[in-house]
């Protein structure tokens, strides 16, 4: 009997022993419960009264301090080294642009020569959310050696018109094409296409004119913009003593007008094609009293990929047609005296094709091709100009580069290299594609 109590008492201790141990961990948990509660009611009161104090110091900023609006307005940030409060200030840029001129033909103009050929400042600003203010003045070298001063461009431009109108009022660049639209420093050349200098006069930039130009934006589901203008382009470049100098040959002058409609398309995520044309109607400048009428068309297409990181391919052409209406005489000499009371009529055509590749961050490679048919040839054997341009461009920064551009003039045998130099401190020395 007692070998069978001994097992079951051992059993039953076993049994106690664990009951035992249990509860002595049920303990424990429930401690550790109690303890955490304990912690995050006082995390929870130490919030409480750290919100409280903040809430309280704000509500005493906001009855000491006026708000941001009013500190700004009762007082404006003067400008570094200036003790008094200033108004607005316009962005303010400046663009230099250095040449050098290298050619084979003793004839060239400026031959052999480093010069710094034109100056631009630029004054930029809104006057309004929907208004805005642009004064370009430069300083441009001719040929007789002095630098000529004035304003490029100085008009306001109303950019929302019953939602779908622009208006550009006072003195602009003529827009016309793509290369006259644009300054000297944009562009992906370092002189003007063959074409722009025949027809245009255009010697660093197009001409321009005071008046007006509206744009109107299609209510379509592709980007088509249709502009008009209607111009005043002075015929003279005027000295600083008032004594006026002898008229652009070639370029429109008195009153013109211009139209352009242009589109561009997405083909893809990288590439796109912009297509234009363009008109202008109204006089040369190469005829007294309004006896040179002039006529101009011109289409513009550009291609434009954008590869990966700062790979960009750019193919861009200008196709001009100028019809002109002169009055007959010895050579189309420009002296009255030579007028035979007869018209004549000049049909020209002439184009610039660059295609431009970029293949890192700051190199890029480029080929222009020019022809021209000379609006008023002399010589039987001079009527056509062609030539072509090799370009390479080192851009140091956004704003600044340095371009070697070779030239062969396949009509003359010669040969011209150009080295330039731009920079450009400020948003407007900024080209935007």
């Amino acid at each position: 009997m007692a070998v069978k109590i001994a097992p079951c008492a051992a059993i039953l201790l076993v049994f106690g022993l664990q009951l035992a141990a249990r509860s002595d961990d049920d303990s424990a948990l429930e401690q550790q419960i109690e303890q955490l509660r304990a912690d995050m009611d006082a995390m929870k009161m130490a919030y409480e009264h750290r919100i409280g104090e903040l809430e309280r110091q704000l509500k005493e900023l906001k009855t000491t301090v006026p708000t941001a609006s009013v500190v700004e307005a009762a007082s404006p940030t003067p400008l570094p080294g200036m003790k008094k409060e200033t108004p607005d200030i316009p962005d303010l840029s400046v663009i230099g642009n250095i040449v050098g001129k290298f050619s084979d033909s003793h004839d060239a103009e400026n031959r052999n020569k480093v010069l710094f050929s034109e100056a631009e400042v630029a004054l930029q600003g809104f006057l309004h959310p929907d208004i805005r203010g642009d004064v370009i003045l430069h300083a441009h070298r001719h040929e007789d050696g002095d630098y000529h001063y004035g304003v490029c461009e100085g008009y306001a431009t109303f950019m929302s018109l019953l939602d779908a109108f622009t208006l550009n009022a006072g003195r602009r660049l003529l827009p016309l094409g793509k290369a006259n639209a644009v300054h000297g420093h944009h562009r992906h050349f370092a002189d003007s296409p063959l074409v722009s200098r025949e027809f245009l006069g255009d010697e660093g930039h197009g001409p321009s004119g005071n008046g007006v130009n509206l744009a109107w934006l299609t209510p379509l589901p592709f980007f088509l913009q249709w502009e008009v203008g209607a111009w005043h382009v002075d015929a003279a470049h005027h000295h600083d003593d008032g004594e006026e100098e002898e008229a652009l040959t070639y370029a429109p002058s008195d009153e013109c007008y211009t139209t352009r409609l242009w589109s561009s398309f997405a083909l893809s995520d990288d590439d796109e094609l912009e297509i234009g044309v363009s008109g202008l109607s109204g006089y040369g400048s190469h005829f007294e009293h309004h006896t040179d009428r002039m006529q101009l068309v011109c289409a513009d297409l550009t291609y434009r990929h954008i590869g990966e990181g700062y790979h960009r391919l750019i193919f861009q052409n200008e196709f001009f047609w100028l019809d002109r209406r002169v009055p007959s005489g010895a050579d189309i000499d420009p002296d009255p005296a030579a007028y035979t009371g007869s018209i004549t009529e000049l049909d020209r055509f002439g184009l610039y094709s660059l295609i431009n590749y970029r293949f890192d961050k700051t190199w890029d490679v480029g080929l222009r091709y020019d022809y021209v048919q000379k609006p008023f040839p002399v010589e039987p054997d001079k009527d056509d100009l062609s030539s072509i341009s090799p370009i390479l461009t080192w851009n140091l920064t956004e704003c600044s580069k340095l371009r070697l551009q070779y030239t062969y003039d396949f009509d003359d045998k010669e040969n011209s290299v150009l080295l330039q130099f731009v920079f450009g401190i400020g948003p407007h020395s900024h080209p935007l594609e």
